[in-house]
């Protein structure tokens, strides 16, 4: 498994392709966005948070960057974002509506936790054997879907949840795919280091590529959650395995 023109870490100069306005994607309380292409997101090896006053940065470990991807290779790779450990109003999910959503080529039996904020307490999203999971501490509480990712193929997987309701929806490719009511809210993710393909309870290290995730604290429709997925599908080739 290798990137077809990827360099590594930090290294990276020059012109990003396949630059998608965040405009064309739904950004009514985006807080995270991780865009590979975006010189927004990424800019001469630098992974930055540009959306006003919600700045933050993350540093890569041994993660290969592709055209339009980060590579992760199961080992060692990771992207932390220590400033967002602490935070209390943009990657977390503690008593409040959330959304994730991300594009991504999952490598399994890897567990691939793709956005990961999940040690004492906490959540993480991940996709494991084909099946995409948020799990919570505490209480513990784990909810997916089964066997709807296709092992080395990409896909867009996304989740919501509901405060009001307690209710969790699974999204894939754009589409909704399972609802879980009764779902308790994490009692809290503060203090928790915010990691993107590295789960460091375990630890797990995801295996694949990463080409966009992001965190919203509040619940897409599924128009919107649509919407994501078509705005990036024809830059990851849906349907095509990539192995």
């Amino acid at each position: 498994f290798q990137a077809e023109d990827g360099i590594r870490d930090t290294s990276v100069t020059g012109v990003q392709t396949c630059a998608l306005p965040i405009s064309s994607i739904p950004t009514d309380g985006l807080t995270f966005l991780l865009d590979r292409t975006n010189p927004r997101c990424y800019v001469s090896g630098t992974i930055c948070l540009d959306l006003g006053s919600n700045a933050a940065t993350g540093n890569l470990t041994n993660v290969v960057v592709g055209s339009n991807y980060f590579e992760f290779n199961g080992i060692d790779s990771k992207i932390n974002f220590p400033g967002l450990a602490s935070n209390t109003s943009k990657v977390t999910t503690q008593a409040k509506d959330f959304s994730i959503t991300v594009m991504a080529n999952s490598i399994t039996p890897y567990f691939c936790s793709w956005v990961d904020k999940f040690t004492g307490t906490g959540y993480r999203f991940a996709v494991s054997s084909g099946s995409v999971g948020l799990e919570i501490r505490t209480p513990y509480q784990s909810y997916g879907t089964v066997n709807t990712v296709a092992n080395g193929a990409w896909a867009h997987i996304g989740v919501t949840y509901t405060l009001s309701s307690n209710t969790l929806v699974f999204y894939i490719n754009g589409d909704r795919k399972d609802v879980y009511s009764g779902w308790t809210a994490p009692q809290t993710d503060i203090g928790q280091a915010f990691n993107i393909g590295f789960a460091p309870n375990n630890p797990y290290y995801a295996k694949g590529q990463l080409g966009v995730a992001a965190v919203y604290q509040r619940v897409l429709s599924d128009a919107e959650m649509r919407q994501f997925f078509t705005s990036y599908k024809g830059r990851y080739e849906i349907g095509r395995a990539h192995v």
